[in-house]
């Protein structure tokens, strides 16, 4: 039978009718028909059994291209809305709207958040060839 140990105090309600409450960094049994909810909740298997969830693989080069195109994409977005200078393109706080962005992007790359955006625009802002 899993033991899974939480990292803080909770209570797991399953949609299979379970109710489990675990303390923090106590090992608790878990029935197997909550393994997987326990383990998105942020839950560790304290037994030896294999874990249910495979370790994420090491990013590659072909990632690291991929993250470097889509900062481009991005970059290249905010400069054509920068370059539109359409007042609507444009939050109150003068940061490039989210969805504007997007509009601008191929629909190839992920959507970036307003984070993204965010520290990108400054990122461009304090890009000396944007101030020519």
């Amino acid at each position: 039978m899993p033991t899974m140990k939480s990292p803080y105090t909770q209570t797991i309600n399953s949609l299979s009718g379970h109710c489990i409450s675990f303390e923090a960094n106590v090992p608790t049994w878990a029935p197997p028909a909550i393994v997987t909810e326990c383990l998105a909740a942020g839950m560790q298997h304290t037994d030896d059994q294999e874990p249910v969830v495979a370790a994420q693989p090491e990013t590659s080069d072909n990632e690291e291209d991929s993250d470097n195109e889509w900062a481009n994409a991005l970059d290249q977005a905010i400069m054509i809305i920068l370059t539109r200078g359409d007042k609507a393109d444009f939050t109150a706080q003068d940061m490039p709207k989210v969805n504007k962005v997007i509009a601008e992007m191929s629909p190839e790359h992920h959507r970036p958040t307003a984070t993204d955006i965010s520290e990108a625009y400054q990122r461009l802002q304090e890009n000396i060839d944007l101030a020519e």
